[in-house]
């Protein structure tokens, strides 16, 4: 294993307990002087299987790593929270009321082009209506949302995987659009996101649970999908810890994001940012072709959130085009008809057998790079060019 020195100044916020470094103990990070009574932090899962990951604040461990707000122990199943900013084009405020402000380190919060925002940063898009894909008869309105503004990073990811081997599981039926209702035909009010046939979103089911994997050793290998190309390493590497994670399932993200205090997008919320709104955009920055200015494609493996500021989309979101591709809620599906605060197809069902993921990847073309290139692949798919981004509340 390749040793790194890391900066003083950094702190990688994963808590672990009980882990003996012995003499491969230079990733050790030193604490950040801004930690809030939070406990000894070592960003270090270990290098055997038998390594303990930490408490995920549910248990008696000797430390413990906090979880998003709004989703404890018990939570109010709306999967809302996430980051509140004092001013909607502004990042969340760095305060001590956060608990997901557990440490400052690389991928946690030192994104952007000038390594000074927060990586779980969210934008406040105003809801309108667009023309999905490149056809004028089957728009769609959205609500106000938020969406982060960067993909996920590896360091940021490290702290749910700690959480979930900790023993935090997602509320049944959490995760859901709870800030959007609606009246339904016999006139009953309900949340969250409708498709076609009126049935709405049933947010997490608790057999997705078996789906993520549980220990220390499960983690390691499936998020190593790929030699070349997989972001993670077992133990925590400060050249790839703001790369975006990769190689993770549907589940794993939509259980993160609730973890995270937001909820998965809709593949019409996501487009509906990466296309500008009803500016309707070919790519997320505009109409000028891509280039390694604007997006990261044509590579091998993909690079820190964020290191494209040229390509920003219309509200300021970052790797909309390239580096890797997002998983989003919906299944796949034709587009049939208008729709307002819509999935497609069998949004949360237990049965669908694909789900989309939108956005071009590190590998891509140009050619795969406009806003209006859909995908899909199954729930269980785990490659090193999808990784994701969640929306919160407004």
């Amino acid at each position: 294993m390749r040793c790194v020195r890391c900066p003083s100044l950094f702190r990688i916020a994963t808590v672990f307990s009980a882990i003996a470094l012995g003499s491969s103990a230079c990733l050790a990070l030193k604490s950040s002087e801004q930690a809030r009574d939070r406990g000894p932090v070592d960003n270090d899962p270990g290098a055997g299987a038998d390594r303990a990951w930490p408490d995920s604040g549910t248990g008696s461990g000797t430390t413990s790593i906090q979880r998003g707000p709004d989703v404890g122990g018990g939570g109010d199943g709306g999967g809302g929270g996430g980051a509140s900013d004092s001013d909607d084009d502004e990042s969340a405020s760095d305060s001590g009321d956060d608990p997901r402000s557990l440490a400052l380190g690389v991928g946690i919060t030192d994104c952007g082009s000038l390594s000074k925002e927060r990586c779980d940063a969210s934008v406040l898009v105003e809801g309108g209506t667009y023309k999905r894909g490149t056809s004028s008869l089957f728009p769609a309105t959205v609500s106000r949302f938020r969406l982060d503004r960067y993909e996920v990073t590896v360091a940021r990811f490290r702290m749910f995987a700690a959480a979930w081997v900790g023993g935090w599981r997602p509320v049944e039926g959490s995760g859901v659009h709870a800030h959007v209702s609606y009246t339904d035909s016999d006139g009953g009010v309900g949340v969250g996101l409708r498709n076609a046939e009126a049935t709405r979103e049933t947010g997490w089911v608790s057999a997705w649970n078996a789906e993520v994997p549980a220990t220390v050793a499960e983690w390691d290998r499936v998020l190593g999908c790929d030699a070349t190309a997989a972001s993670w390493s077992p133990r925590p590497m400060v050249e790839s810890e703001k790369e975006p994670q990769n190689c993770v399932t549907w589940f794993d993200v939509y259980a993160f994001c609730i973890w995270d205090g937001g909820f998965l997008p809709s593949e019409a919320e996501w487009e509906f940012v990466a296309a500008g709104g009803a500016e309707e955009r070919l790519y997320p920055w505009g109409t000028a072709l891509p280039s390694n200015a604007t997006a990261t494609f044509n590579r091998t493996s993909p690079i820190d959130v964020g290191a494209r500021p040229t390509g920003a989309g219309r509200w300021g979101h970052l790797d909309l085009a390239g580096n890797v591709a997002e998983w989003v809620l919906d299944s796949r599906g034709t587009y049939s008809h208008s729709c307002v605060d819509c999935i497609n197809g069998e949004a949360t069902e237990s049965t669908v057998v694909s789900r989309s993921y939108r956005g071009g990847t590190f590998s891509d073309s140009m050619t795969l790079l406009s806003v209006d290139q859909r995908r899909d692949a199954s729930p269980r798919t785990r490659s090193a060019r999808i990784g994701m981004r969640c929306a919160r509340t407004p």
